[in-house]
C-alpha cells in the first residue's frame, strides 16, 4: 500500500530588508511567527540588500516576486500592513 505522507515543505528564504530599524524588527518577528518562512538575514541599507541577492545569484524579479509571496501569507498588502501586523500582535516592543 503507497505511503500517504507528504513531501516536506520547503520554507521560502527571506533577507528583510529596510533603512527602519522597528519594520526590520517587526517584520522578522512576524515572518519568524510563520511556519514555511525561514529570516536568513537582515539589511539596513540598499547597498547591502542589493548586494545580498546578488551574491547569491538572485535576480531583483526573483527578491520582489518573493516580497509579494511573503505579504501574501501575512496576508497584508504592503510592508507598511506587515509592520503594523507586527505592532499590533505584540511582536514588537516599539509602537
Amino acid at each position: 500500500m503507497p505511503s500517504s505522507t507528504a513531501a516536506p515543505t520547503v520554507p521560502v528564504r527571506v533577507l528583510v530588508c529596510d533603512d527602519h530599524v522597528v519594520f526590520r524588527r517587526g517584520l522578522r518577528l512576524v515572518l519568524e511567527s510563520t511556519a514555511d518562512v525561514e529570516v536568513v538575514g537582515e539589511a539596513a541599507d540598499t547597498e547591502v540588500a542589493v548586494a545580498s541577492p546578488t551574491e547569491l545569484g538572485i535576480a531583483e524579479n526573483t527578491v520582489k516576486n518573493h516580497v509579494r509571496g511573503v505579504l501574501e501569507k501575512l496576508h497584508v498588502s504592503s510592508r507598511t500592513e506587515a509592520a503594523l501586523s507586527a505592532v499590533r500582535q505584540g511582536l514588537t516592543d516599539d509602537p
